[in-house]
C-alpha cells in the first residue's frame, strides 16, 4: 500500500511539475505566457487548442468551424440590407455584417478567425465595440485581438485565469472545470441578444437588450441555451435546416421541464391541434423608440435610399398559418403558409411592408410582383440612385426601364416596383397573468365576431381598415385567414366573454379548504 501511495504521489508531482512547464512555455512549447490561451481570443494552439487540441482536427473545432453561425452565405440576398454582393463586393459586406459574425467561415480568408470568446467569455470583459469598430475599418487580421487588448493584463493576474492555464490538460476534468467555466463557459444571454441578435427589434419588436425587458416577457430571466438546444454547435432554430439536421430544436412549451402537462381545459387544449401557444400568449409588442432600434412597419428603396415608417405605439402581432417549410424556405421572401397545407398553425408575425425595384426576369415576379413569395432579380440600390435622370429625388418607373450604366441599351428594361408583405414570425415576449403589455388573449378576443348579421357584414363582407371601430387592431382577422365566418358561430350566438380559461397544473397542490374546528 505504502509503494502505491508513492507511485500515486509521484505522478501528481510530475503533472504539477509538467503544468508548471506549461504555465511558461504555452501548449504549442513556443509561446510564452504573454500569449495566454484564455484571453487571446483565437481558435489557436495557444488559445482554446490548449485544451481542445488541434483546431482543424478536433471535432469540437470542426462543429463550431460548421456550424450555421459561421457558415453565412454571402450571396444571400434580403430586402431589408438590399445588399448586393455582386456589386458592392465582399470587403464591404465584411465590414457591414462582420462585426455579428464570430469569425471563421467566409470571415476567415479576411484574417478574422473564429473567435470562441465571442460567445463562450463569462467574465463581461470582452470588448465586443472594439471588435466591431476594428473590422468595420478594415483592420481585419487586428480585430479578435483588439476586443481584449483593454482588458488581458488585469485578467491574467486572476487566479481563475493562471489555474485554468496552469491546469491545462494533465488535471481530471471536474477540476478544470470548476476553474475553466467562469472564464469561458457556456453562451450567456447577453452575447446572443446585446450584440448578435439586436436587429430583431427591428424586424419583430423584441428587444432583449431593452432595460425594461422583463416586464414584456415571462421568460426574460432565462437563459437562451434553455429552450435552443444545442448539438454540435448547431443551435436549435425553428428557421434553419442545418440545424433541423442534426436534431437541434427550440424546446416547446410542453417539452420535459417546461410547461408540460399543463391544461386549459378540453376545449382550450383543443385548439393545440391547430394554434401555436404563442398565438394566445404574445398578445402585444412595444412600439416607439427604444435602445435598439425601431420595429419597422413600412420601409422602401424606391429611390435608392432606404426610408423607414416605424411603428410609434405598441401593437399586436397578425396571426397566420405557418409550417416548418415556410419558415426554412431559405430562397424565399419571409412568409406563410395556407390553411390547408399539411401540419399548418396559426402562429404571430410581424408584417411588414417592404418596396423595392425588381429587374422583372422572374415571369412569375414580372406577373404578380406584389404578391410572389420568390426573391426575383432585385436590383441594387446604387443603380436605382443612378437612374433618377432629373435628379429630384423621385425614381419612376420610365426612369428606371431607360436606365444605362454603360451607355448601351437599358439594364432593366421591364423593372417592376413591388410592394410586398413580409412576414417575420415573432417568438418571444411571452405574456403570462402577471407578466406582459397585455394578459393572455381570453375567447371573446378572437370568437364572436358573426354573432349577429350586422357583424358577420361588417367583418367579412365590407373591406375596411380594423380601426375604424376599434382602438388597436382585433387579434384575430378571420376573413383575412379565409374564412367565411366565425368557426364558433353558433345557434344561438355564445356570449364568448362569460368563458373563463382555467389552467391546471399536473401534481399542483389543491386549494386548501378552510373548516371550523369542531370543538
Amino acid at each position: 500500500m505504502k509503494k502505491l501511495k508513492a507511485i500515486i504521489l509521484g505522478i501528481t508531482l510530475f503533472m504539477f511539475f509538467i503544468s508548471g512547464i506549461y504555465a511558461y512555455v504555452g501548449y504549442s512549447g513556443s509561446d510564452v505566457l504573454d500569449k495566454h490561451y484564455m484571453i487571446d481570443g483565437r481558435w489557436s494552439e495557444s488559445v482554446c487548442g490548449g485544451c481542445h487540441y488541434n483546431a482543424d482536427l478536433n471535432p469540437l473545432a470542426n462543429d463550431a468551424e460548421q456550424s450555421y453561425h459561421v457558415q453565412t452565405d454571402m450571396d444571400k440576398w434580403n430586402p431589408l440590407d438590399n445588399f448586393h454582393i455582386s456589386e458592392q463586393g465582399k470587403d464591404a459586406w465584411v465590414k457591414e455584417f462582420g462585426p455579428q459574425h464570430p469569425g471563421g467561415g467566409p470571415l476567415k480568408e479576411y484574417g478574422v478567425d473564429l473567435d470562441c470568446m465571442v460567445c463562450h467569455d463569462q467574465t463581461g470583459e470582452y470588448n465586443f465595440d472594439e471588435r466591431a469598430e476594428m473590422i468595420r475599418n478594415g483592420n481585419f487580421e487586428e480585430a479578435n485581438e483588439a476586443a481584449w487588448e483593454e482588458a488581458k493584463h488585469e485578467l491574467r493576474q486572476e487566479p481563475h485565469y493562471v489555474g485554468s492555464y496552469m491546469l491545462d490538460i494533465l488535471t481530471p476534468l471536474p477540476i478544470v472545470t470548476e476553474i475553466h467555466d467562469p472564464v469561458n463557459g457556456a453562451p450567456q444571454r447577453s452575447s446572443c441578444e446585446e450584440y448578435c441578435h439586436s436587429d430583431q427589434v427591428v424586424k419583430t419588436g423584441v428587444n432583449w437588450a431593452d432595460e425594461d425587458y422583463s416586464e414584456c416577457d415571462v421568460h426574460a430571466e432565462e437563459s437562451c441555451m434553455e429552450c435552443h438546444e444545442t448539438i454540435e454547435h448547431q443551435i436549435g432554430s425553428s428557421t434553419m435546416p442545418a440545424a433541423q439536421e442534426v436534431g437541434a430544436e427550440v424546446q416547446s412549451c410542453q417539452s420535459s421541464g417546461c410547461h408540460e402537462g399543463i391544461s386549459h381545459g378540453g376545449t382550450v387544449d383543443a385548439h393545440l391541434e391547430f394554434l401555436d401557444c404563442k398565438s394566445c400568449h404574445v398578445t402585444e409588442m412595444p412600439g416607439g423608440e427604444s435602445s435598439g432600434g425601431e420595429p419597422l412597419k413600412e420601409f422602401t428603396w424606391k429611390n435608392g435610399t432606404r426610408e423607414d415608417t416605424i411603428r410609434e405605439a405598441n401593437f399586436k402581432p397578425t396571426l397566420e398559418w405557418t409550417t416548418n417549410q415556410s419558415l426554412q424556405s431559405t430562397d424565399k421572401l419571409p412568409h406563410v403558409a395556407d390553411e390547408d397545407d399539411e401540419n399548418a398553425e396559426l402562429d404571430t408575425y410581424n408584417v411588414i411592408t417592404g418596396v423595392w425595384w425588381d429587374a422583372g426576369i422572374n415571369e412569375e415576379v414580372a406577373a404578380n410582383p406584389n404578391n410572389s413569395t420568390k426573391v426575383g432579380d432585385p436590383i441594387p440600390p446604387s443603380h436605382v440612385r443612378q437612374a433618377d435622370s432629373n435628379g429630384d429625388g423621385n425614381v419612376t418607373q420610365k426612369e428606371m426601364r431607360s436606365f444605362s450604366s454603360d451607355g448601351e441599351g437599358p439594364d432593366y428594361p421591364n423593372a417592376v416596383l413591388r410592394h410586398v408583405d413580409l412576414y417575420y414570425p415573432i417568438n418571444h415576449n411571452i405574456a403570462s397573468s402577471d407578466v406582459g403589455l397585455s394578459e393572455p388573449l381570453e375567447c371573446d378576443d378572437c370568437h364572436g365576431v358573426s354573432r349577429t348579421n350586422a357583424l358577420q357584414n361588417i367583418h367579412f363582407n365590407q373591406s375596411r381598415d380594423c380601426t375604424t371601430c376599434h382602438d388597436k387592431k382585433p387579434a384575430m382577422d378571420w376573413a383575412a385567414l379565409g374564412y367565411e365566418e366565425d368557426p364558433a358561430k353558433t345557434d344561438p350566438p355564445t356570449n364568448f366573454s362569460d368563458i373563463n380559461i382555467s389552467v391546471t397544473v399536473p401534481g399542483e397542490r389543491p386549494d386548501e379548504v378552510e373548516q371550523d374546528p369542531a370543538f
